[in-house]
Protein backbone atom coordinates (compact mmCIF):
# COMPACT_ATOMS: atom_id res chain seq x y z
CA UNK A 1 0.00 0.00 0.00
CA UNK A 2 1.95 3.25 -0.96
CA UNK A 3 2.54 5.69 2.05
CA UNK A 4 -0.67 8.09 2.61
CA UNK A 5 2.29 10.68 4.25
CA UNK A 6 2.26 14.39 2.95
CA UNK A 7 5.39 15.71 1.74
CA UNK A 8 6.64 18.64 4.03
CA UNK A 9 5.41 20.91 0.86
CA UNK A 10 1.83 19.72 1.53
CA UNK A 11 1.46 19.78 4.56
CA UNK A 12 2.67 23.32 5.03
CA UNK A 13 0.52 24.58 2.08
CA UNK A 14 -2.20 22.87 3.70
CA UNK A 15 -1.31 24.21 7.31
CA UNK A 16 -0.17 28.05 6.81
CA UNK A 17 -4.02 27.87 4.75
CA UNK A 18 -5.62 28.41 7.85
CA UNK A 19 -3.34 31.72 8.17
CA UNK A 20 -4.61 33.50 5.52
CA UNK A 21 -5.59 36.49 6.45
CA UNK A 22 -2.93 39.25 5.83
CA UNK A 23 -2.69 40.36 9.72
CA UNK A 24 -0.89 37.00 10.26
CA UNK A 25 1.77 38.51 8.22
CA UNK A 26 3.25 40.38 11.58
CA UNK A 27 3.12 37.12 13.21
CA UNK A 28 5.41 35.07 10.02
CA UNK A 29 8.13 34.21 12.24
CA UNK A 30 6.06 32.57 15.09
CA UNK A 31 3.74 30.54 12.47
CA UNK A 32 7.02 29.43 10.46
CA UNK A 33 8.01 28.36 14.24
CA UNK A 34 4.91 26.72 14.50
CA UNK A 35 4.92 24.69 11.10
CA UNK A 36 8.30 23.48 12.19
CA UNK A 37 6.87 21.89 15.35
CA UNK A 38 3.82 20.69 13.25
CA UNK A 39 5.54 18.71 10.90
CA UNK A 40 7.65 17.20 13.50
CA UNK A 41 4.56 15.91 15.02
CA UNK A 42 3.01 14.76 11.96
CA UNK A 43 6.47 12.41 10.96
CA UNK A 44 6.76 11.00 14.62
CA UNK A 45 2.91 10.51 14.39
CA UNK A 46 2.39 12.01 17.45
CA UNK A 47 -1.21 11.57 17.85
CA UNK A 48 -1.96 11.46 20.97
CA UNK A 49 1.03 12.94 22.95
CA UNK A 50 -0.64 13.15 26.69
CA UNK A 51 -1.72 10.13 28.09
CA UNK A 52 -2.68 8.26 31.12
CA UNK A 53 -3.46 5.02 32.71
CA UNK A 54 -6.94 3.52 31.87
CA UNK A 55 -7.70 2.64 35.22
CA UNK A 56 -10.34 0.74 37.05
CA UNK A 57 -12.85 -0.58 34.71
CA UNK A 58 -10.57 -1.73 31.80
CA UNK A 59 -9.40 -5.23 30.68
CA UNK A 60 -5.87 -3.78 31.59
CA UNK A 61 -6.01 -0.70 34.04
CA UNK A 62 -2.30 0.12 33.56
CA UNK A 63 -2.55 0.84 29.91
CA UNK A 64 -1.80 4.19 28.91
CA UNK A 65 -5.11 6.17 26.66
CA UNK A 66 -5.28 9.39 25.35
CA UNK A 67 -6.60 11.83 27.97
CA UNK A 68 -9.21 13.39 25.45
CA UNK A 69 -10.68 9.90 24.81
CA UNK A 70 -11.18 8.96 28.52
CA UNK A 71 -12.88 12.88 29.02
CA UNK A 72 -15.03 11.83 25.65
CA UNK A 73 -16.02 8.68 27.51
CA UNK A 74 -16.83 10.46 30.84
CA UNK A 75 -18.85 12.89 29.15
CA UNK A 76 -20.67 10.58 27.39
CA UNK A 77 -21.22 8.58 30.61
Amino acid sequence: MPSVLLSRTEFERRFRARFYDTTFVTVAEQIADIVDVAWKNYVEDRKHPVTKRAGRGFADPSFNLPVEWLEAREAIG
